[in-house]
């Protein structure tokens, strides 16, 4: 058995399971894109060389989801507010001019803040 599998941007775009490239019917130009793979050894954008199917290789993570990552646990967000909560103004502003000290850390902060009060948003 085979699959038959049309590409698109170097992509398994769409896959019929089970179906030989002859039993379709679609326009020439779609049907060029087609081509035949073992049954079930391919998925849904699977990356094709021209020859071969490869799995996608994962993005790796910005820093925005990795510091989300850190926030989603409940315990460190709660952690968080609660020492922000009992922090003077001054322990605050001290903190704040610690951190900040050009512009990448003034977004890394700017971004903590956005995690730390997007679930009450919601």
């Amino acid at each position: 058995m085979v699959d038959s599998i049309l590409i698109q941007n170097n992509r398994a775009h769409e896959i019929w399971r089970a179906t030989s490239k002859s039993n379709l019917e679609f326009h020439p130009e779609i049907m060029d894109a087609i081509v035949q793979a073992p049954n079930n050894t391919v998925n849904l954008k699977d990356v094709w060389d021209g020859s071969t199917f490869s799995a996608p290789v994962p993005k790796p993570l910005s820093d925005f989801q990795i510091r989300k990552a850190q926030f989603d646990g409940v315990t460190i967000r709660d952690e968080l507010v609660t020492k922000l909560k009992t922090a003077t103004p001054a322990e605050i502003d001290t903190w704040v001019d610690n951190q900040v000290t050009d512009v990448a850390s003034a977004r890394l902060m700017f971004k903590r803040i956005l995690l730390l009060i997007a679930p009450d948003l919601t």
